[in-house]
């Protein structure tokens, strides 16, 4: 969430400098001096010139330079090269305005969205503290970079052809912690410890989208020493403006789950107030007794299976997967068992009853050789499209069988055929989305004549600006979503892009093509919101334009957690916590 320290402002001024030892030195705009420039030492002792010290470590230099030499050249990684001669470091500048870091941050293109994602060029955006740091790994000097800490995000910029470029990418402040040490011993060799640790040495951690060595990071300034104490001060102002905001997403526990509970949960759902989860073993359906609890005392939370009743069991197979379709004839699940989807009808009676054991459920089999599926509405009927294995089809094919579920059971309607493998199917409107690894296909679905009719790829090979996405062959669609506008906004897992309805890329967003901050694992619009859950971090962007309102890192107290499907219309994530529990918890408004 965009947050700024209103005790900070921008200057085009440096302020006087404070000293480095004192616990209140203003961090905000101080000028820093270079760290190669050492303050004149004694011109006496061991250290003079002439002296021992002085003469080890100028034949030490020698013997360093003739090494050089003989090594054949390599191009090692921007964080774990070997330590620069003196001669190779940068003359950074002592202080950088906001007008200035504005200029450098517009000229990375690669990097622009994620730029305009962090707020990083909009006005209020404070600059808190910046100066030169030293990267280090494996007790050596890697990299000289100039840091800047601004109200949102770390930066690291480099010098490159006389200019300053980012060295990475920026970093978002809330995905920063501070360490007192890394995880892993690194430098255990004495020979390697050749860094000096005057001044402010500290570490950062990440994600590991943003940095290598497990997302970790030690930095030395020796300039400035209150560089961890501005870094916290800020993460607690904007974990205090973030809890302010009556509308933010926060985690809540939802369901509770036995600790013993092995397998995974596929779906959940809710029929008449009453939880439905879907398991690989089963479909449970949560007792009534227990719903009534629920309604009675809003902070009670069911046990999941304790509070349950087994209304479909893995007799005809494993359990794949779950979608719940309500028609005016009452409520129907379809089940896919292994391969063979069923149509069950639930009774009205199974409603009504406290009966541990239930009815058997009436089931009615659809189809069978069937890959996945997808239910949905279309021109108001009930439809469900059925992949097709193509290995069990001579000559082999990638086929939809498409099915209407009416009052007497299902109807077939039509099928087709494509060139690729399918992914993903969507119904908007009279349109079924059909994703493949040649792209996104549109199907138009005439259901007065029970007929399709194919629209044609929704990006054309001949739009120049979309080529990066139809260049690309096995491109996973991982979510397509229609917006208020009329727009579309395409999911893949490097990147969302919004086009309009004449399928070029949209005319009427600031950025038309975002990036995610870590590699997603599921997505979901909830209200005017995209949700998107990685490993580490769930992003809470605008489905509007794509900025990001939020973003929501995995507690400490969860070892992690996994993406769970439902109807619902928030986000739902399986919570593994360091103590053995589990939790369903939901990413929900508060408000």
């Amino acid at each position: 969430m965009r947050s700024s320290n209103p005790h900070a402002g921008h200057s085009d001024q440096p302020t006087p400098s404070s000293s480095a030892s004192s616990s209140s030195a203003q961090p905000s705009l101080v000028p820093l001096v270079p760290f190669w420039r050492r303050p004149a030492g004694r011109t006496d002792g061991p250290d003079a010139a002439g002296g021992p010290a002085s003469t080890i470590r100028t034949l030490g230099r020698n013997i360093h330079s003739l090494a050089t030499l003989l090594v054949p050249l390599s191009s090692p990684s921007p964080l774990s090269a070997a330590s620069p001669r003196p001669e190779e470091r940068p003359s950074y500048p002592t202080y950088i305005n906001y007008e200035s870091l504005a200029e450098i941050l517009k000229a990375d293109r690669g990097l622009f969205p994620l730029v305009v994602d962090l707020g990083l060029l909009e006005r209020e955006q404070k600059l808190l503290t910046q100066g030169p740091l030293r990267i280090v790994h494996e007790g050596r000097v890697s990299a000289y970079v100039y840091g800047v800490l601004t109200s949102t995000a770390l930066l690291f910029l480099k010098e490159q052809s006389g200019k300053l470029t980012l060295y990475t990418k920026p970093i978002p402040l809330s995905l920063i912690e501070l360490c007192s040490s890394y995880n892993t011993t690194y430098g255990q060799n004495s020979s390697q410890q050749v860094v000096e640790t005057i001044g402010c040495d500290f570490i950062i951690k990440t994600v590991d989208h943003f940095l290598p060595n497990h997302g970790q990071l030690r930095l030395i300034s020796e300039s400035a020493s209150h560089w961890p104490v501005d870094i916290r001060t800020q993460l607690v102002y904007l974990s205090h403006a973030e809890s302010a905001v009556p509308s933010a997403f926060r985690l809540k526990n939802f369901l509770q789950v036995a600790p013993d509970l092995a397998e995974s949960i596929l779906f959940v759902s809710k029929i008449d107030q009453r939880l439905l989860v879907c398991t690989p073993s089963g479909v449970f359906f949560e007792h009534l007794a227990s719903a009534d609890m629920s309604k009675s005392d809003p902070g009670r939370r069911a046990t999941f299976p304790y509070d349950f009743m087994c209304i479909v069991d893995k007799s005809a197979g494993a359990i794949i997967n779950v979608e719940v379709v309500f028609t005016p004839q009452g409520t129907m699940l379809l089940i896919q068992h292994d391969m063979i989807v069923y149509l069950y009808s639930v009774p009205d009676e199974l409603m009504r009853s406290s009966e541990v054991v239930p009815p058997q459920l009436p089931q009615i089999k659809v189809n069978s050789d069937v890959v996945h599926f997808t239910a949905g509405l279309c021109d108001g009927r009930n439809l469900v499209a059925l992949v097709k294995d193509p290995l069990r089809s001579i000559p082999i094919d990638h086929s939809i069988r498409i099915w209407e579920i009416t009052a007497e059971g299902v109807e077939g309607v039509e099928s087709c055929f494509f060139p690729a493998e399918i992914l993903s199917i969507d119904f908007f409107g009279k349109f079924m989305f059909v994703g493949c690894h040649k792209g996104i296909h549109l199907i138009q679905i005439d259901m007065a004549k029970g007929a399709l009719a194919a629209m044609g790829p929704l990006i054309s090979d001949s739009n120049t600006e979309l080529q990066f996405i139809t260049n690309l062959e096995k491109q996973t669609i991982m979510g397509v979503f229609r917006l208020s506008d009329g727009d579309y906004l395409l999911c893949y897992p490097d990147y969302g892009v919004f086009i309009n309805r004449t399928r070029q890329r949209s005319q009427t967003k600031k950025i038309w093509k975002m990036s995610w901050l870590t590699r997603p694992i599921a997505m979901k619009s909830v209200g005017d919101a995209l949700v998107v859950c990685t490993e580490d971090v769930i992003e809470i962007r605008s489905l509007a334009d794509g900025s990001i309102l939020q973003i929501v890192r995995r507690p400490h107290s969860i070892l992690r957690w996994i993406p769970v499907r439902t109807d619902f219309d928030f986000f739902l994530v399986d919570c593994h916590r360091n103590d053995g529990s589990r939790q369903l918890c939901q990413i929900d408004c508060r408000a």
